[in-house]
């Protein structure tokens, strides 16, 4: 990599075929595992992001925030997809403890997805909208249920494949 000024630099990469003026290059040696266990994210004004191509583990944590997948290539051109993450035994409390995937990018015919391979087991949710998911591939949830036993678990999927799942889409 070379600082060509203050708004530019030169990347050489190792295989060029394919790559032309205007794609994106992204260094995947950077891209780190995380594991969270036992924690708990209390009540906030902000939200949990993950951002990482590694493998992502959140087990036993209790969540009063929108866990959310970002992830931008239309403006600010950040954020590497999630392709691998379990989110399991956990309690999502209050009206904001839900999983929300919602990446700015455009689709491609090659690259219709963004984030993918999201699973979501045994978890505890206060609100019946578990999960909003925009562009992702190869969801599953199964074994959740709502703190009141009155209420209906959901979720909202747009522009999403390879849904498996034993909630009700909305």
């Amino acid at each position: 990599t070379r600082v060509l000024d203050a708004d530019h630099l030169e990347i050489t990469v190792e295989h060029a075929e394919g790559i032309a003026v205007g794609d994106y290059v992204e260094n995947l040696s950077t891209q780190s595992d995380l594991t969270i266990e036992n924690s708990r994210f209390a009540r906030a004004n902000s939200h949990l992001r993950i951002q990482t191509r590694g493998a992502v583990r959140i087990h036993g944590c209790e969540i009063g925030l929108p866990l959310m997948l970002t992830g931008d290539m239309n403006y600010w051109q950040e954020a590497s997809p999630v392709r691998d993450m379990e989110i399991k035994n956990c309690r999502f409390i209050g009206d904001r403890g839900y999983v929300r995937l919602c990446p700015e990018f455009t689709p491609t015919e090659n690259a219709p997805y963004y984030h993918g391979n999201v699973r979501i087991f045994d978890c505890v949710f206060d609100r019946n909208v578990i999960l909003e998911a925009n562009a992702a591939d190869g969801l599953q949830i199964f074994g959740n249920k709502a703190s009141d036993p009155d209420t209906e678990l959901t979720f909202r999927a747009a522009a999403c494949s390879e849904i498996q799942t034993d909630i009700k889409t909305v």
